[in-house]
């Protein structure tokens, strides 16, 4: 028998096997304390990826330099 995450969205952990956890309008630098490294934050403003790489407000990593809206 398979273990498989919860996606129902129930579970706490639900949002750890999603493509971002959480929103943010701006850079999350300064601004967000990760709630775990690796967190995947979107910058809704400039349409970027965040990574935390630590657990502090300025521990964040830009993931995507280019614009992920599919414009070129």
């Amino acid at each position: 028998m398979a273990i498989v995450p919860d996606k129902s969205g129930n579970s706490p952990l639900d949002r750890k096997y999603s493509d971002f956890n959480r929103m943010n309008a701006g850079t999350p630098i300064g601004a967000l304390v990760p709630l775990y490294a690796n967190e995947v934050v979107l910058d809704t403003t400039n349409l970027r990826l965040w990574r935390a790489v630590g657990t502090t407000n300025n521990d964040w990593s830009l993931v995507n330099p280019k614009d992920v809206s599919g414009a070129c």
